[in-house]
């Protein structure tokens, strides 16, 4: 099966151009398509997060985004 890519998220009217939407989206897809954390991580980390004014702020992000992607599988499965 062929994975959609995260800058596929990043293109999609539904998320109205709000990249933190198309993030969280991303994140929920890759988790429950087997991808790697890692990975997910990695992708979310490749887009410019400049405006979060340092890596750790960065970092932050990324670990805040794959809480919530978590967290929204876990109340889908339920």
């Amino acid at each position: 099966m062929d994975l959609k890519k995260f800058l596929d998220f990043r293109a999609r009217p539904i998320y109205a151009g709000d990249p933190t939407r198309a993030d969280i989206a991303y994140a929920v897809y890759a988790l429950a398509h087997s991808v790697p954390e890692s990975e997910a991580r990695h992708a979310l980390a490749s887009r410019d997060l400049l405006y979060k004014d340092n890596s750790r702020r960065q970092q932050v992000y990324i670990d805040r985004t794959i809480k919530k992607a978590w967290e929204r599988m876990s109340i889908e499965v339920s």
